[in-house]
C-alpha cells in the first residue's frame, strides 16, 4: 500500500484542539515540533471521496492561517505545507522532486546557520543542494543535512511518534418501548449525561463536540450535533443547549434508541471555584454556547497578518491574537476621524487647538505591498490637557492626520 502522510499547520488551534481535530481523519496523529501535526492518512482517503476530498475536509477545520499538504513522507508533506503557496497541496507519488525542487533550504527542517551557509554558498534551493556529491555535503555541512534530504525523498525512513488513537466515547440506551413526548426524550437525555459524565472526569476531559443520535421506530436514524466554545462537562449546560430546538426533531411511531456519543474532547482538569460558583470564563462561554445555539452567530476576533490595524483582525469562531503586542487603545474607531493637529519637528503639539502634555511615537506602520503606495502611516500615543489619551497617525509627508482611537 502506498504510504500517504498529511502535514498539517494550524496556529489558530491548540495543541490539543489541533490533534482532536486531526484524529477525525486517520487513526494515527502524531504532532510535529510546532504549531501542527502529521496524519497517517493511507486507508482513510476513500472516506472522503479521494486525497483532494480528506484534504479539503481536513482544511475546513484548521481556521485563519491554516494551512495542509499530503505526500509520500513526512518531509515533503511538511515543507509542501509550510512553504509552497498554496494552502491545499497534493504531491502525487513519485512526484516531490519535481514539485519541491525550488523550494528553499528552510524546508528540509535544518538549523536557520546550515541554511544561511547554504545560501551563501549559492545554494537557493532544495534541488540545488540535493545535486552536490554526498561526500563533500556531508563533510562541510554534516550528516543531519544528508539525512533531511533521504527523509524528504524517501530514502530513509522517519518514525513518527503517533498519539495512541482515543478510546471512543459514547453511551446507549434502549427503551423497553417506544416513547414520543418531548419529556420522556429529555430524561433519557439526562440519563446518558449521568452516566457519560464521569467517565469523561475519570479521564479529565471536557467536550468539545457531542452528537445525540435517536432512532425511531422504523429504523430511521436523526442526529443532533452540539459544539462548544470550551471543553465541559456539565451535564446542566450540554442538555439545556440540547434542549435548544429540542421540538424541531419529527419521529415516527416514538423513539426505540438513544445514542450519546464524544466527537471531540479536549483535557479539562479538575478547578476549585469559590463556594462552587462558576468563573465569569465559564459563563462567558456558555452565553456563547447558547447563542451559537439559536444561530445568532457570535464571534471573536482573531489575528490577521496586516499591519494596518483596521485590517490586523478577522471575525472568528475561537480567539485569537491580533497582529501586534504593542500598546493600542481600548476603543479604536471604525472609520479614522480628521483631526486638525500643529506640528513642531514632525511631532504634534496641539490636537484642535488643546495643548498636548504627553508624545510618545512614531510607530511606523505600512500596508501590505500589494495595496496602493503611499498609505504608510506614522503612529503618536497623545495626551491632552484634560488628561484624554487619543491615538493619532499621520499619513503621507506632510500629511493628513486622523484620530484612530482612545486609550482608558
Amino acid at each position: 500500500m502506498i504510504t500517504r502522510i498529511v502535514s498539517v499547520w494550524a496556529p489558530a488551534l491548540g495543541p490539543a484542539e489541533r490533534l482532536s481535530w486531526c484524529q477525525r481523519f486517520g487513526p494515527w496523529v502524531a504532532p510535529d515540533d510546532g504549531e501542527g501535526a502529521w496524519i497517517e492518512a493511507s486507508g482513510s482517503c476513500h472516506l472522503f471521496g479521494g486525497e483532494a476530498g480528506l484534504l479539503a475536509a481536513v482544511a475546513a477545520g484548521l481556521g485563519a492561517g491554516g494551512r495542509v499538504a499530503m505526500a509520500g513522507t513526512p518531509g515533503a508533506a511538511w515543507a509542501a505545507a509550510r512553504f509552497m503557496a498554496d494552502p491545499i497541496v497534493l504531491i502525487p507519488d513519485g512526484a516531490i522532486r519535481q514539485m519541491l525542487g525550488s523550494l528553499p533550504p528552510e524546508a528540509l527542517r535544518i538549523s536557520p546557520e546550515t541554511a544561511l551557509a547554504l545560501r551563501r554558498f549559492g545554494l537557493r534551493g532544495i534541488a540545488a543542494v540535493a545535486a552536490l556529491p554526498r561526500g563533500p555535503l556531508v563533510r562541510r555541512f554534516g550528516a543531519g543535512l544528508a539525512r533531511r534530504l533521504d527523509q524528504m525523498f524517501g530514502a530513509a525512513p522517519e518514525p513518527l511518534a503517533f498519539a495512541p488513537p482515543r478510546p471512543s466515547l459514547s453511551v446507549r440506551r434502549r427503551f423497553a418501548q417506544p416513547v414520543g413526548r418531548p419529556e420522556d426524550i429529555e430524561a433519557g437525555l439526562d440519563r446518558l449525561l449521568a452516566v457519560l459524565t464521569p467517565r469523561l472526569e475519570a479521564e479529565r476531559l471536557g467536550v468539545r463536540a457531542l452528537e445525540l443520535r435517536l432512532t425511531d421506530a422504523c429504523g430511521t436514524h436523526f442526529s443532533r450535533p452540539l459544539a462548544t466554545a470550551r471543553p465541559t462537562r456539565d451535564p446542566v449546560h450540554l442538555a439545556r443547549l440540547f434542549r435548544d430546538g429540542w421540538r424541531e426533531i419529527a419521529v415516527s411511531g416514538g423513539i426505540e434508541a438513544m445514542e450519546l456519543r464524544v466527537t471531540a474532547a479536549d483535557p479539562l482538569g479538575p478547578r476549585q471555584t469559590a463556594f462552587g460558583e462558576a468563573s465569569p470564563d465559564d459563563d462567558l462561554a456558555r452565553l456563547y454556547d447558547r447563542l451559537a445555539r439559536r444561530n445568532l452567530h457570535p464571534y471573536r476576533p482573531a489575528g490577521w497578518p496586516s499591519w494596518l490595524p483596521e485590517r490586523a483582525w478577522i471575525r472568528a469562531g475561537r480567539p485569537g491574537a491580533l497582529a501586534s503586542g504593542r500598546p493600542r487603545p481600548v476603543v479604536m474607531f471604525a472609520r479614522p476621524r480628521p483631526a486638525e493637529v500643529v506640528e513642531e519637528g514632525g511631532a504634534p503639539v496641539r490636537l484642535d487647538g488643546l495643548a498636548l502634555t504627553e508624545v510618545e511615537g512614531p510607530e511606523r506602520l505600512a500596508a501590505e505591498w500589494w495595496r496602493k503606495p503611499g498609505l504608510d502611516r506614522d503612529y503618536w500615543r497623545v495626551e491632552e490637557v484634560g488628561g484624554r489619551r487619543w491615538w493619532l497617525f499621520r499619513q503621507g509627508e506632510p500629511g493628513r492626520w486622523f484620530r484612530h482611537g482612545v486609550f482608558s
